[in-house]
């Protein structure tokens, strides 16, 4: 390693969160390994929000760029062409980095070769009040669950809201910028990956904490823009995928009226249960009702996609 070699860099996509972004730069700079070592590159998406000026107050030296609003995945693109580290270190605005964050990605590529790299995603304490955001952060919501140890991942648990690769394979292999909305783009880019012999790995310690409050309203609307942005998309450009194909089939052979009833009386029963979550029999029966409440909304929702494509959608991130 080079003196002054150039580690990470941080690539950070953000539309219309100037409040978010200034908590996650503060948590950017008080990081273990030294400020020589990494930089932080900001793409402002289009913000309208006054984003520029607090950012530059903050953190005065990072690299900001901004472009005309194209989606996360022309931004992330912009800022791997910027970027001068070794490994690329993504995050979402609306994150907060762990002192360690940063130190944690770089040693899982130092360890492996031809890796992808999922940091763990936690929700802020204030939120775990809300039974959801407990249950949320124990999975991936419409992904799977996530290991409780380091390991490898299946290539759908990949999110770049905290997730590091090395610079010259995005140079070779860019995120789809056809993926105008936050969601989706890290997936695809997951599965081209993943066809040519990557692997997905958990970063345990690579800790950085989601500043969203998440309760079934939110899980909702990311059901939607999941089914809409992100599953059809990859199944119209990689026939071979399987995995999603095969929900998509499921899905059409369900009935709508059923599907409904299925979901109205799973909500009753959290209604229910989650005024006596905090036991712990209770808690595993909630969680469980929030498994199925998942499927039964994801197959409601691409059950609808399929019948009314292209619904709009407009997201901050």
């Amino acid at each position: 390693m080079q003196k002054n070699e150039m580690l990470a860099s941080v690539v950070i996509p953000t539309f219309n969160r100037k409040e978010k972004i200034a908590q996650l730069l503060h948590s950017l700079n008080n990081q273990t390994i030294s400020s020589r070592k990494y930089e932080v590159i900001v793409i402002d998406d289009g913000s309208t929000d006054g984003t520029k000026k607090i950012i530059k107050k903050i953190k005065p030296k990072l690299i900001y760029l901004k472009q005309k609003n194209r989606g996360p995945a022309a931004a992330r693109n912009e800022g791997i062409k910027k970027a001068k580290g070794k490994v690329i270190v993504f995050l979402d605005s609306d994150m907060i980095a762990g002192r360690n964050l940063l130190e944690e990605h770089l040693k899982m590529h130092e360890k492996n070769e031809k890796i992808i790299t999922r940091g763990n995603i936690k929700w802020l304490p204030k939120y775990k009040k809300n039974p959801f955001s407990e249950f949320a952060e124990k999975t991936t919501i419409m992904l799977g669950a996530m290991p409780i140890e380091e390991g490898e991942l299946h290539w759908r648990l990949f999110l770049t809201c905290n997730a590091s690769i090395k610079r010259n394979v995005l140079l070779k292999n860019p995120f789809d910028e056809s993926f105008k909305k936050p969601a989706g783009e890290d997936l695809e880019l997951s599965y081209r990956l993943h066809k040519k012999g990557y692997k997905i790995v958990f970063a345990k310690n690579a800790i950085a904490w989601h500043d969203r409050e998440f309760d079934l309203k939110e899980f909702k609307k990311d059901v939607d823009l999941f089914i809409n942005e992100a599953l059809l998309p990859i199944c119209k450009k990689h026939p071979d995928c399987k995995e999603y194909e095969k929900i998509v089939e499921e899905a059409k052979s369900m009935d709508l009226h059923k599907i409904k009833n299925k979901i109205w009386l799973t909500e009753k029963a959290i209604e229910i249960l989650e005024k006596k979550y905090r036991k712990n029999k209770i808690k595993e029966e909630l969680f469980a009702l929030y498994d199925g409440l998942e499927s039964w909304h994801m197959f409601y929702a691409l059950n609808n996609a399929l019948k009314k494509p292209n619904i709009k959608r407009n997201n901050r991130y």
